[in-house]
């Protein structure tokens, strides 16, 4: 990853609402999911703590068992989308693999990871 780049962002929303995270490449997203997918290893280092994404990547709470700690669970009997609290019966994506999780960034960013199929998907750009 020597030829990575991203930004680190601060700021508010239309609310002011405070807001923070990176702004990445789609190929620089993806590098983070197969990142999430070799469970916080890169090149054989480790980069994350495994314990810290064992936790991320399971319910943190029962009033919305499809969020962990920063990631959207798949697979999940319900799930509620801020900021409105519309429930979703049944996983968040039906055809998916029960064991995606996916980070969702502003500007319709996303990153999703199946440890059962190897797999990393990246998307960018305007609303899906």
């Amino acid at each position: 990853a020597t030829r990575s780049q991203w930004e680190q962002r601060s700021d508010t929303d239309s609310k002011g609402l405070p807001l923070w995270g990176l702004t990445m490449s789609a190929r620089d997203l993806a590098r983070f999911g197969l990142l999430l997918l070799a469970d916080g290893a890169w090149a054989g280092t480790r980069v994350v703590s495994s314990a810290y994404l064992s936790t991320a990547t399971h319910s943190s709470q029962t009033l919305n068992p499809a969020y962990g700690h920063l990631f959207w669970l798949n697979g999940k009997a319900f799930t509620l989308i801020p900021p409105l609290s519309a429930r979703i019966d049944g996983p968040l994506i039906p055809s998916a693999p029960q064991d995606v999780f996916a980070g969702l960034g502003k500007d319709d960013q996303k990153v999703y990871v199946s440890r059962s199929l190897g797999l990393v998907v990246t998307r960018l750009g305007a609303q899906a």
